[in-house]
């Protein structure tokens, strides 16, 4: 992993973390078209074999499925928060042996903050964005600092914490 990437990763998950609120329509068209292009290429490889091919469809199904997020905000809003919160949950449950019961626990959070987020818009969404951006940070971090993962956690949580009362202060 390159430092230009990391870098533009770690600032990313700060503006999540501290602006996710303000920025929410830009966040439901992201995680939008990331939903698109990865279920793109998850699938579409089964079918086709040029990897440009595949590569130029999936944007377009990103593309595609971040407009329909933002023409169906609260269903996108649904689908966005459920799915950030089950790509970043997952490293803040305790280990769990089986893989079905882990990942039953993930949908099941996952679901269950999606649908508090179409009720409960402002604060779900600003704990959500403050997670993802945390997770972001989390996983590029390590390109420039060595830490274990205990302080890795304990400094995310502060991280999480400090972003949810600053987008609830300024929002």
């Amino acid at each position: 992993m390159n430092e230009t990437t990391a870098i533009a990763a770690i600032i990313i998950g700060l503006v999540l973390s501290f602006f996710g609120f303000k920025i929410q329509k830009l966040v439901i068209i992201f995680a939008w078209f990331v939903l698109g292009f990865n279920l793109g290429n998850e699938l579409l490889p089964h079918v086709l074999s040029d990897k440009t091919i595949i590569t130029v469809i999936s944007l377009v199904i990103g593309l595609l499925l971040g407009s329909l997020g933002y023409k169906l905000e609260k269903l996108a809003l649904f689908i966005a928060v459920t799915y950030l919160v089950f790509k970043s949950v997952g490293s803040y449950l305790p280990s769990v042996s089986d893989p079905n019961l882990a990942l039953l626990i993930k949908a099941g959070v996952s679901l269950l903050a999606g649908a508090l987020s179409v009720l409960l818009i402002k604060p779900i969404l600003i704990g959500v964005t403050s997670i993802a951006g945390v997770t972001i940070i989390k996983d590029y971090i390590s390109v420039f600092v060595s830490l274990s993962a205990s302080t890795l956690n304990i400094g995310a949580l502060i991280l999480i914490i400090i972003g949810i009362l600053y987008q609830l202060k300024t929002t």
